[in-house]
């Protein structure tokens, strides 16, 4: 101060380093920041040098060394029934679901996420089908449902009745009949008979039906449907002209002028192995004059196309002149001579030969078996169903003519397939290959069975199993025309109009205004269409169950 040199002696002092560790163990994935650096897994260590961070204002030095918990991983399998569903962590596993990954935040030991690998198998479904025929009147309860003509299907739901403790399903169909028919129609020699339960049937009696009560394997009546046809008679002629003494041997049996004539039966002798007739006619020379003839009968029963050929004469002086019934006579140069367009019945031949010799021969000509129809008397069908008319005949028929041709799918084939709406009766006119005809009458009676089914439960639980409500019904039904289903209080949850039944994509889902319904009983109503046009209404309940 006074202007003279001051001297300062100068002695400095120096804090210690400010130096610290920063351990931490942290979760996989975490991170921390430490004066603006950040530390994670990818850069776990380091030196951070915090400005002015110690107590006396220096700076600080902090050495960073992360350490990572290692990940806390599980797993959970589980076998279901099928239908269950399975909630872990808010993730539902189901069938359609059934394995994945679920991170639980914060669930581990250290407080860090926890992995769970899932997986889930399911129990094959337990199902099984009641699919049997009973008799008219019969009936089955499954699970405490009847189930009979008026409901012969339906779906129940077994709890925990199958082996692994999980729920069964039964599915129910049967079908009724009220009898078995069978057809017995075989081919019999010409004077065969057949006995079926003490019925004799033959030539004159070829068809009928015989009945059989609970003759059938499930109880029910057996009906036999008796139609017989015959071989047509196997006769062949032997007419020969011998001279004076001559015989011959036909069956071990010696004609001669003493036994010019008979009747021989071969037993089992024709192709079909039915007997067969020969009919021996002699003629020896130096005899009465007679005319050799062979006979045709008419193709058709009661038809004009028989023939008689005269092949000769025997006996007389030639040359000759014949005449048939009376009619212009001929003089013959050459044999055969041939009469035709003849009916059945006698025809008188006469013969004059060049000495004046006059003589008639009565020549009977059998009638063509009548051209038959078996059409039985009547046929019964449910409505919907189809069924086959057909005809039986032993002839060969060229041409079939079915009218109306209302119901058929076709009318000029021997068995239409007949699906009827009403009552009809079917005239059947048919052509054989001689081109005789015939006709017949045959009645369809249609049975209006009313087969209408809407389940008693269902459980809209998208488990695939019973999830929709619709309307069943056999095929005797045209469309639903309207289906309402209502909650107990009044109200409509769901309509459909002019839809096919069986149809389950057409079913209700129980919801309504797109919100799933708790369980409850709803009343439901149904116009069903039938195939004839009639309209048959039905209501019920149903039990929404989960």
């Amino acid at each position: 101060m006074n202007g003279c040199d001051s001297t300062v002696n100068v002695s400095l002092q120096f804090y210690p380093p400010a130096m610290g560790n920063y351990t931490p163990v942290l979760c996989t994935g975490g991170s921390v920041t430490v004066g603006g650096t950040v530390f994670n897994q990818g850069n776990p260590s380091g030196s951070v040098v915090i400005p002015n961070g110690s107590v006396n204002g220096c700076d600080s030095t902090v050495q960073v060394s992360l350490q990572f918990a290692p990940p806390a991983q599980g797993s959970f399998s589980a076998t279901l029934c099928p239908g269950e569903t399975l909630n872990i962590g808010g993730t539902i596993f189901t069938q359609t679901n059934p394995s994945g990954s679920v991170v639980l935040p914060q669930s581990s030991y250290l407080g860090c996420d926890s992995t769970v690998q899932v997986a889930l198998s399911f129990y094959p479904a337990a199902s099984s089908t009641i699919d049997d025929q009973y008799c008219t009147g019969g009936s089955i309860t499954v699970n405490g449902t009847v189930y009979d003509e008026a409901n012969p299907s339906g779906t129940e739901i077994i709890q925990g009745s199958s082996a692994n403790g999980c729920d069964s399903t039964v599915f129910v169909n049967l079908t009724f009949g009220s009898s078995v028919i069978v057809s017995l129609d075989p081919t019999l020699c010409p004077d065969e008979v057949l006995v079926v339960d003490g019925t004799t049937y033959s030539a004159n009696n070829p068809t009928g039906s015989v009945t059989f009560p609970n003759g059938s394997y499930l109880g029910c009546d057996s009906t036999v449907n008796v139609s017989l046809s015959f071989y047509p008679d196997a006769v062949g002629n032997i007419t020969e002209i011998l001279q004076s003494g001559g015989s011959i041997v036909v069956n071990g049996t010696v004609y001669n002028e003493q036994n010019p004539s008979g009747t021989e039966i071969f037993v089992g002798g024709s192709y079909t192995g039915c007997d067969s007739t020969v009919v021996v006619n002699l003629i020896f020379e130096g005899e009465e004059m007679v005319g050799i003839v062979e006979v045709s009968s008419p193709l058709c029963h009661f038809g004009g196309d028989g023939v008689i050929t005269l092949t000769g004469v025997q006996g007389g002086s030639p040359p000759f002149v014949v005449a048939l019934n009376g009619g212009n006579s001929a003089p013959v140069v050459t044999f055969p001579v041939v009469f035709d367009n003849l009916t059945f019945g006698f025809h008188t031949l006469t013969i004059i030969d060049a000495l004046g010799n006059i003589v008639t021969q009565e020549i009977f000509m059998p009638d063509a078996p009548e051209l038959q129809l078996d059409m039985g008397s009547s046929l019964a069908v449910p409505l919907g169903n189809s069924v086959v008319l057909s005809a039986g005949t032993a002839s060969q028929i060229a041409t079939w003519a079915w009218s109306p041709p209302d119901y058929l799918d076709c009318t000029d084939c021997p068995t239409p397939l007949c699906t009827p709406l009403n009552d009809i009766v079917y005239t059947l006119a048919v052509t054989d290959e001689n081109g005789c005809t015939a006709e017949g009458e045959l009645s369809v009676l249609v049975e209006k069975l009313v087969q209408v089914y809407v389940p008693s439960a269902f459980s809209p639980n998208n488990d695939g199993i019973n999830d929709e409500l619709t309307v069943f019904a056999g095929p005797q039904v045209d469309k639903i025309k309207v289906f309402q289903i209502f909650s107990r209080w009044g109200e409509l949850v769901h309509e459909l109009y002019n839809f096919s039944p069986n149809d389950l994509q057409l079913g209700w889902n129980g919801n309504f205004n797109e919100k799933a319904l708790d369980p409850a009983v709803f009343a439901w109503f149904a116009e069903v269409v039938f195939l004839d046009g009639t309209v048959h209404l039905f209501k019920g309940n149903v039990t929404l169950v989960k």
